[in-house]
């Protein structure tokens, strides 16, 4: 079978990995992906075939840029769909779902769309216009309207495209991310047992992954760490911004030094691979402090790595975390302040938090790959 995907640009982070393993899925299983991008990925899979837009300037992200694809996009991805004889459109977000609608229609493509999140929550927080946000909203419910089936990653978000697009011929299925597997697990595992069943007096290192943005409300880690007072506290925050003129991460190193913390908080950047897995091993407890998410891939790698963790009472991170042990207000400091300060001085209770996140991790642990085919079979 041959598919055919729109994704601009690749970058780094949790949607964008889950993006990979997507197309690692279609070509595992013997089908030909072609990927519509104003530049290669920075990779090569065999069966897997770049199809270039041409951009006449290479600031892709400024708005100019984004109506100038938006408007021509939509004609290119019709061509690219005819002259490769393309079986299935595959639109990973809802505006990729608006730019093949196109190609959907002309052609009489089926058409499947995976929504990963909430784009709207995203313009928000980082303080689009309303204009902007408006014709997000007119291109995801026009991409939507078009779809032939609709997935979508946790309850929250289906009740808010069975909202906007009301009684959807397809339906709105759910396919969560899963829990990443470790060929070294269990070395984490015993590791962080030995670590949870006695108190920690003199060292505590708390770690959070994943993109830097306003959204991931890391100033709330920033201000409990200073809260503790503890000497032996540290924060390893892992990740940075993904998009050219954030300074995110720049107004969270100025705060740590505001707070007279820097000394106890490392930003070490993107991690891969055995760096990323290290990071992990060295925490005591993962958090994860975000004001929302899809299915968040850096919590379910925590779990992954048998880390316990916690995060915040809202959806996506309630879907996978569930336990009220587990969650903690993302707008009120003093419930994590004190689950964190409980953890450092009660081994029993950081075993606790443990063993409730690894009964999720047993939800999460599934095939994610072979659902995806699955769904995507039964369409085509």
């Amino acid at each position: 079978m041959k598919i055919l995907t729109v994704y601009h640009k690749y970058k780094r982070g949790g949607s964008y990995h889950r993006f990979r393993m997507m197309l690692d899925a279609y070509v595992e299983a013997g089908d030909e992906v072609y990927y519509i991008a104003v530049e290669r990925y920075p990779f090569e899979l065999p069966g897997v075939h770049p199809q270039i837009f041409y951009a006449p300037s290479r600031d892709h992200g400024s708005n100019i840029f984004k109506f100038y694809f938006l408007l021509l996009a939509p004609l290119y991805t019709a061509y690219v769909c005819h002259k490769n004889r393309i079986d299935l459109l595959v639109a990973f977000g809802a505006t990729s779902a608006f730019i093949q609608s196109f190609a959907r229609l002309l052609l009489r493509k089926k058409m499947i769309a995976l929504i990963r999140g909430d784009s709207e929550h995203g313009l928000r927080v980082s303080n689009a216009g309303v204009g902007i946000i408006l014709l997000n909203r007119l291109l995801e419910r026009i991409g939507l309207f078009f779809c032939d089936r609709i997935v979508v990653n946790n309850r929250d978000q289906k009740r808010k495209i069975e909202t906007r697009v009301s009684k959807h011929r397809g339906g709105v299925q759910i396919l969560c991310n899963d829990v990443p597997l470790f060929p070294d697990q269990t070395v984490y595992s015993k590791s962080v047992r030995r670590r949870a069943s006695r108190k920690r007096k003199q060292e505590f290192l708390i770690a959070t992954v994943g993109v830097i943005n306003r959204g991931k409300n890391i100033e709330l880690l920033l201000y409990t760490i200073r809260n503790l007072g503890m000497s032996g506290m540290s924060l390893l925050v892992v990740g940075d911004v993904i998009d050219e003129g954030d300074d995110s991460k720049r107004r969270l190193e100025e705060l740590a030094r505001d707070l007279n913390i820097n000394h106890q908080v490392a930003f070490t950047g993107w991690k891969e691979g055995t760096e990323l897995h290290k990071c992990f091993d060295r925490a005591d407890l993962f958090v994860f402090p975000s004001f929302y998410e899809g299915s968040p891939n850096a919590l379910l790698e925590a779990l992954g790595h048998d880390k316990p963790c916690l995060g915040s009472r809202v959806p996506g991170i309630s879907d996978v975390l569930y336990f009220d042990e587990l969650l903690f207000d993302p707008y009120d400091g003093r419930e994590l302040l004190e689950k964190i300060e409980r953890a450092i001085l009660d081994g029993k209770y950081l075993e606790k938090i443990l063993d409730l996140s690894m009964e999720r991790r047993k939800a999460f642990t599934f095939d994610w790959k072979k659902a995806l085919l699955d769904m995507t079979r039964t369409l085509s």
